[in-house]
């Protein structure tokens, strides 16, 4: 059958045998346990093996047959090498998939700035993508993150905010008036200022 072609092909020497394998899975978007868990051995050992295009070919199936490849991708986020922990990180944001909130809000406290940094941005994602369930520990902790990493961290931890947009200003406004550290207020106030609604009032 197709699909045992499919899975046989994951395992090949051939990388463009590989790639061809996840390409079709994501067009098939069939839910089987032994293809997503070879995916998921392809997307670790591509990440591994810095091999950019069979990554992101292994990471397109995998978001094409979520929520069903979301358990199976967790354990990554507890991989020894960061670069791994991070593509992690980025692929679950891209599945939307609400059941990884508890792992990604586990990996905000990663050793790795970068790992913290695309778990953040993915939050904010899965929020945006899910309005309808309860954000308030998401926005708490990506609050909680601001006010504790230094001041050189990149856009993603504001930028996660910003995504969440409305149901998280109300919380930063109270932090920005409840906090007197002009370090963390300066923060807040730029998180603010990449919301959606509230640049539109001011342009």
């Amino acid at each position: 059958s197709v699909l045992a072609e499919l899975i046989a092909n994951q395992g090949s020497r051939n990388i463009l045998d590989r790639m061809d394998a996840a390409n079709l899975y994501a067009r098939l978007k069939v839910p089987n346990e032994k293809a997503i868990q070879g995916l998921v051995r392809m997307f670790h050992s591509a990440v591994l093996r810095r091999a950019v295009e069979e990554m992101a070919a292994a990471r397109g199936a995998l978001v094409a047959v979520s929520p069903h490849s979301t358990e199976p991708i967790l354990p990554l986020l507890k991989d020894p090498e960061w670069r791994v922990r991070r593509e992690t990180a980025e692929a679950l944001g891209l599945t939307k998939d609400p059941r990884a909130i508890p792992a990604l809000l586990e990996t905000l406290k990663d050793d790795d700035g970068s790992v913290r940094d695309e778990a953040a941005l993915s939050l904010g994602e899965i929020v945006a993508a899910n309005p309808e369930i309860d954000s308030s520990r998401v926005i708490n902790s990506l609050i909680e993150m601001l006010k504790h990493e230094s001041s050189g961290i990149r856009r993603d931890e504001r930028e996660g905010l910003a995504l969440i947009g409305k149901p998280a200003l109300k919380a930063l406004v109270k932090a920005l008036a409840a906090d007197p550290d002009p370090e963390f207020r300066e923060k807040v106030a730029s998180t603010i200022g990449l919301i959606p609604s509230v640049r539109a009032t001011f342009t």
